[in-house]
Parts: C-alpha cells; structure tokens; sequence
C-alpha cells in the first residue's frame, strides 16, 4: 500500500503528532511551571470596555470582514501570478539562511558567521557565534534580529532535537546571553519585545518558564499564578509540589510599539487561548482571552507582531489570527488554506503565507498575491523594504514564472495527487490509488504518472480542466486524506503506471 510523504504544508505535521498528543506533551513537561519572579498582588478589576473601533493607520481588521476576498474580486490582474524560486549569488560567500532585521537590513549567516547584504555583496561581522554544542552535532543559527551592527541578536542551538538548547546571544555590543533547557530536555525561547533600550525575552525550560532582560535596563513584569489568573484547583492536568506555576506559559511573546508586553499561551493548562498583557512599564498583569471557543494553539509557532502604536497582531494557529490593540482583540478574517505565517514588511505590510499561497492584508481582507507552484516546506517567509518576498532558507527571493492556474490557454492540465514517501520502490503501481480512481467514470482517459521535480511526485494529467474538477470531486470521498490540486503542468521525463496494472 502507498504511501504519501508528509504534505508540506503545517497542518499535515499536526495531522502526524496529532493536537492532543502534542498539547499534552508540552503540557506535562511545561506547565509544571516554578514561577521565577515573587507573587504581585491581583490589580484591581478594570471594567468592561466597549467593542473595539480600530483607528490605527497600520494595517488592522474591520468587525464587518467575513472572509478573504479574491485577488479576481478586486478588479485586479485575472490570473494570480505563479511565484519561483530565484536564489541569489554571491562572490562573499554561500548564505544558508536570511533574515530581516529589526532595523531593515538583511541578515545572512553561514555556519556560525553573520552578515548582512548590501546591494550585491554581503558584509560579514568579525565576530562569529560561538560554537558550544560539538558533543550535540554542533550549532546552527536559527534567528538574526536587532539593529547593524552595534546591537546585533542571534539565538542559536545544537543539531541534536533531543537537547536542542536554545540560546539568545547578543552578538555585538552589550547584553546577556540566556540559555533555556540547558543540559537538554525541554528548551523553547517564546520571543523577544522591545521596550525602549531594553530588551525582554520570554522562554521554557525544563519545567519552568522565565522572563529575562537580555539588553539595556532591567525589566520585571509579575506574572499571574494559577489561582490569580481565574484558574480552578481541578482544571489542573498535573500538580507539582510546589504552587508556583502560571496561568498562562508563554508560547508565543512581543511587545507594541508603544510597549505593551503581550505573552501568547493557553489559560489554566486547557481552558482556552488568552494573553496575558502588561501595560505600558506596568509590572501586573492582566488576562484577555482570545477566544474560549480556541482552546489549542501552535505550540511552536505562535507569533506576535507589533504595531507603531498600542496595537500588534497575534497568530495563535492556522486558522485563528488576532489584532489587539489597547487592551482588547478581535478575530481577523480566516486565511484560506489556513496562515502557517505571517509577517510585516518594514513599511508595515501585513501578509499571511501557507505552503501554496500568498495573501496581502488589505484594509479590511485579505488578498491573494501569488501562488507557488509546488508547496513549500516548513517555509519561513519576510518581506523587505521593497516588498519583495524572501524565504529565510538560503538566500531566496520569488519571481514570477510560468503560471501553474489551468486558464483558457493552458494546454496540459494536470492533477497533483501527493508527494511519493522515498520508502515507496521506483517501481511501485500504488494499488490504493489506482483502486480509488477505478470508480471514475472517465478512468479511461486518465494518465497515472510518478514523476520528480524538486522531490518525486505522483499526479494526473487529465483531458480538460472540467474533467480534472470531476476527478478531484471524485477523490474528495474515494481518498479523503489527501488534497489532490488541478495545475497547468507537464511532467517530463515521468513514469506512466497502468491503471489497469497488477499490484506490487
């Protein structure tokens, strides 16, 4: 029986680690939280304010916004443009990985160097990250932030998944280096804010979790205990000896522009996603749910982006993005194909990718921007000050190529069914693929192809675009797990299979 490789889009991941084992996991070794800071008395309740009416000039959400609105909708181009992969070249060196800076530039790093493209030349620091981790498969940089080249952050960590041990490492100029999960086990950093000259990073490790000023003055911000967040005796899943755990475990953590530190997590271990928010050099806390109706978050990608106000946006999973500005959320209009990302642009872009698709925020919805012909992998996206899209693998950027929409013009319309496991022989029939598609009334006319482009694929080259709707109508029941996606494609060099072929 065949078998598909992992979809390369988040959601596929989740599908393999299922949520709740996952949820439980993180919980189990997380939340038997030892608060490293004294109780704060619980600040006197604040009383209800009414909705949100968003008058920021960044990019924010409208109350009246359903739905993601169609790039065709908008009296723009027809056809949404098929972005590739272009990576740039450099006689410097080779990058492995880019990242955008806090102050605009463009950070590069290869191996444990660090530095930043000026034109078409990239200028290294002198100064290299150090290398802690031989005995653990030795190190790799997985983040480049702050501003060139005085106040340059990295954090980093070993090879080995089991004793990964996340650091922040202030490369230049003055700061503290933190370490989470040191000696192994369970090490995660939330995220950086910036407040003023100081920097704050939240992070997990082991069974704690901890704040701390890596940069400029110290910061305490309180956080709130079990009980002081509204938390019950018996919502807890474990009860360690000690009572010192929070009401939210920081997943997810940033700073507005005015401020205001917001932790991203989920409320009395289960009940449902919240932040936890201290105001403007306020020292308590005050909790804001999301939404009870969320009560699962991407542990490891929840991400809080600021505003230039009082006001920043919150990715808590796929499917729930949020805006939050001066002490209240509300809920943005769904992405379609889910936002594995987003990030803004230094001219205050909003923009929401998946593995497929591309979307621009515009007022009040989203639009699609480009598409991309293959999904991308676990991609991590940023746009730079010309808004030119970079993936942080390499140093990428995205053109336009040949489009992948099945248009009136195209002439190879194409199924692409799932991508082939590497345990699968290179002769391999997929007898539970050609069993599902024997009940297509059209099977005749169908080409079973196995073919390689970026990795081995399976797919369909189909006589018309109306006959591959109907066979990907067809699959919706007959192989419900996969996502099979009509595309103006030809397969060269492939492998046809007979429908009608004898399994192996």
């Amino acid at each position: 029986m065949e078998v598909s490789a992992e979809m390369h889009v988040q959601e596929r991941v989740n599908s393999v680690m299922s949520k709740k084992r996952l949820s439980k996991c993180v919980l189990s070794l997380v939340l038997l939280t030892v608060m490293s800071c004294k109780k704060d008395p619980t600040p006197t309740p604040e009383p209800e304010k009414t909705p949100l009416a968003i008058t920021s000039s960044t990019p924010a959400p409208s109350a009246s916004a359903k739905a993601a609105i169609p790039l065709r909708e908008n009296n723009e181009p027809k056809e949404i443009p098929t972005w590739v992969e272009e990576k740039l070249a450099f006689k410097e060196g080779k990058p492995e990985r880019a990242f955008l800076m806090d102050d605009g530039n463009i950070a590069v790093v290869e191996g444990l160097k660090v530095g930043r493209i000026i034109d078409d030349k990239i200028e290294w620091l002198d100064k290299q990250v150090p290398e802690k981790n031989q005995s653990l498969g030795g190190t790799q940089i997985t983040w480049v932030g702050g501003h060139w080249p005085d106040a340059v952050d990295v954090m980093y960590q070993s090879n080995n998944g089991r004793a990964s041990q996340p650091t922040f490492f202030p490369l230049t100029g003055k700061g503290n280096t933190i370490v989470y999960g040191e000696g192994g086990g369970i090490g995660d950093i939330s995220g950086v804010a910036r407040l003023g000259e100081s920097t704050l990073i939240a992070g997990v490790s082991h069974v704690f979790t901890s704040f701390a000023t890596v940069r400029g003055p110290g910061v305490i911000r309180g956080r709130k205990l079990f009980a002081e967040g509204g938390c019950k005796q018996e919502e807890l899943v474990f009860n360690p000896l000690d009572p010192q755990y929070p009401a939210i475990v920081p997943r997810g953590f940033g700073a507005t522009g005015t401020g205001t530190v917001i932790s991203v997590g989920v409320k009395c271990q289960g009940r449902n996603a919240a932040i936890e928010v201290w105001e403007k050099d306020n020292k308590l806390s005050k909790i804001v749910d999301l939404d009870p109706k969320v009560k699962e978050i991407d542990y490891f990608s929840v991400v809080v982006i600021a505003g230039l106000g009082d006001d920043a946006w919150i990715r808590a999973s796929s499917e729930n993005v949020f805006y939050y500005k001066e002490g209240r959320v509300e809920r943005m209009p769904q992405v379609p194909g889910g936002a594995h990302q987003i990030f803004m642009s230094p001219n205050r872009q909003l923009y929401a990718t998946n593995s497929l698709e591309v979307y621009r925020w515009e007022k009040d919805h989203w639009t699609q921007i480009a598409r991309f012909p293959w999904g991308k992998r676990y991609p991590r996206f940023f746009a730079d000050k010309t808004e030119r899209i970079w993936e942080s693998w390499g140093a990428t950027v995205f053109r336009e190529g040949k489009s992948a929409e099945v248009n009136d013009t195209c002439a190879t319309p194409f199924i692409h069914l799932y991508d082939v496991s590497p345990d699968n022989k290179p002769d391999f029939s997929f007898p539970t693929t050609r069993k599902a598609l024997a009940s297509f009334p059209e099977v005749n006319d169908l080409t079973l192809v196995d073919f390689n482009d970026e990795q081995r694929r399976l797919g369909l080259i189909v006589k018309s675009k109306a006959q591959g709707e109907a066979v990907i109508a067809h699959l919706k029941t007959a192989m419900p797990k996969e996502k099979p996606r009509l595309m103006c494609y030809d397969p060269k060099g492939s492998r046809k299979i007979d429908l009608q072929a004898k399994s192996k």
